[in-house]
């Protein structure tokens, strides 16, 4: 990974130091060499010693930068390709998991209260029968936009499964939790997706998990998500349950 102060230069201005610095180091070992085996100096010494480095470095150096900010620019597309989902361009399930795990190990050192959601489209599998799944990708990625717009800097949103989002909120409890799901619910059910002269309606089930001392892994946590969710969709969909365990 480039530090940030070599991204802040660029390649012309690390260009730049670098042919100084070649200058600086050629002269100074051409010096120090003759200074060593007691020959004069000349002055057309010290000029080849501070024109090949001129000529020479800018050439090298700028094909040694080029490849190395374009291998950095790969390394960085694939670390991004590796965490998110392809069609809705959210984070996919393992970095959501690897999240999860790191908000809980922060939450059991230091007492914080976090939540989590796990959205299911209602009749989502009807949508691809009718209209075809290029309707239903759609409809993934309306809700992943709509979704992305609600959230806070600092909360996770993920492709769960085809047709889940899981989000993952620090500090927020179990109250604010259900408020925000009901604003979510409510957002979603009031968006329509236009695909080839169809208006596609929307509504989702949600189900939410508030951390409590009481869950001791995220197994445990995530099986409560599912419980919520199931919950959920036993009620009759587009509602919304909260779980949270008790000591």
């Amino acid at each position: 990974m480039l530090p940030p102060w070599v991204k802040k230069l660029g390649k012309k201005n690390l260009v730049v130091l670098l042919t100084m610095a070649s200058m600086l180091a050629s002269t100074g070992i051409s010096v120090v060499l003759r200074w060593l085996i007691q020959v004069e100096i000349s002055i057309s010494g010290l000029l080849i010693s501070l024109i090949i480095p001129l000529v020479l470095t800018p050439f090298f150096g700028s094909i040694f930068f080029k490849a190395y900010f374009e291998l950095e620019e790969m390394r960085t597309q694939l670390s991004h390709l590796s965490v998110t989902d392809d069609l809705t361009q959210v984070y996919n399930r393992r970095y959501f998991i690897g999240r999860a795990n790191d908000e809980l190990s922060r939450a059991k050192r230091y007492g914080q209260v976090f939540s989590m959601l796990l959205l299911d489209l209602d009749d989502f599998k009807q949508t691809n029968d009718r209209l075809g799944h290029p309707a239903g990708d759609e409809v993934l990625c309306m809700v992943a936009d709509t979704c992305v717009r609600a959230i806070r800097e600092v909360d996770v949103l993920a492709r769960y499964g085809g047709d889940e989002f899981a989000l993952l909120i620090p500090n927020l409890d179990q109250q604010h939790a259900w408020e925000f799901a009901e604003r979510l619910r409510t957002l979603l059910d009031e968006s329509v997706v236009a695909y080839e002269g169809h208006a596609i309606q929307i509504t989702v089930s949600i189900g939410v998990v508030t951390w409590t001392p009481a869950i001791t892994d995220l197994d445990g946590l995530i099986y409560l998500m599912d419980k919520a969710l199931y919950d959920a969709k036993r009620a009759g969909k587009d509602t919304i349950k909260v779980l949270k365990a008790h000591s």
